[in-house]
């Protein structure tokens, strides 16, 4: 299973800000794609994430590819370590929304709780 981010931007300030930070999540994203999943049930989790939301945006967007997909609000992003720690919590919470059976769960939890303290101590 993999993971896909995407962004869209009104400001073009917020893009370059996600293009510094993008790379600390690339190990988060490979490490995520090699979990064997033992109820595998969608090809991809597709997380959109928009500057012209508020940060308490979250929605589940019905998808019947195959794909669990989310979109989220993303305000706020004066900081990189802020950003960063924003963008991880869209992460997880699209994670967390997906509905994997329990020992599936279980998997993506600990993945998460690992590179939790990697990805915030950029």
């Amino acid at each position: 299973m993999k993971i896909s981010l995407s962004f869209a931007a009104k400001n073009p300030q917020f893009l370059k800000k996600i293009r510094r930070i993008r790379s600390d999540f690339e190990g988060f994203f490979d490490d995520f794609s090699l979990v064997d999943l033992i109820n595998p049930i969608h090809e991809a989790i597709l997380i959109g994430v928009t500057d012209s939301r508020g940060d308490d945006f979250f929605e589940i967007i019905k998808n019947r590819d195959g794909y669990f997909q989310t979109l989220a609000g993303l305000g706020g992003f004066n900081d990189d370590e802020v950003l960063r720690r924003k963008l991880f919590l869209i992460v997880s919470r699209s994670i967390s929304a997906c509905p994997f059976s329990n020992p599936d769960r279980e998997k993506f939890s600990t993945l998460l709780k690992k590179w939790e303290g990697e990805i915030m101590k950029n």
